[in-house]
């Protein structure tokens, strides 16, 4: 068999080998054609392990991705919820002070409640 794999390639281009050579020329072949074996299933073998690694990397980050995102809205709720409370204690004062003072609240507050012509005559004056 070796020999015959070495004579075939010579026969190709029309030349002739002695069984020695032919025999040597058969087993180099087949070393190489192992050799190119060995490299594929090396480079498949490589392709496997990162592409176990990149999965693996892809659920840790959207394990993070996704306990980030659970935490930042745990976060906006809680905001929400004290704002939501400020506010209720900012009516109850300010109508606890309309009870107390009624006058007062009927009142105009100062300079921002009147007019920017208002303050450019008592300006003038």
């Amino acid at each position: 068999m070796l020999i015959a794999l070495g004579l075939f390639i010579p026969r190709l281009f029309g030349k002739t080998l002695t069984p020695r050579f032919a025999r040597a020329l058969g087993i180099l072949l087949i070393v190489i054609a192992i050799g190119l074996a060995l490299q594929v299933a090396r480079y498949a073998y490589d392709r496997s392990v990162i592409n176990d690694y990149r999965v693996a990397q892809d659920a840790a980050t959207k394990a993070r991705d996704a306990k980030a995102i659970q935490e930042a809205d745990l976060q906006q709720a809680k905001r929400t919820i004290e704002l939501e409370q400020q506010n209720i204690e900012l009516e109850a004062a300010a109508t606890q002070a309309v009870r107390v003072e009624p006058e007062k609240a009927r009142a105009t507050v100062g300079p921002v409640t009147q007019s920017y012509y208002d303050t450019l005559r008592k300006r003038k004056k």
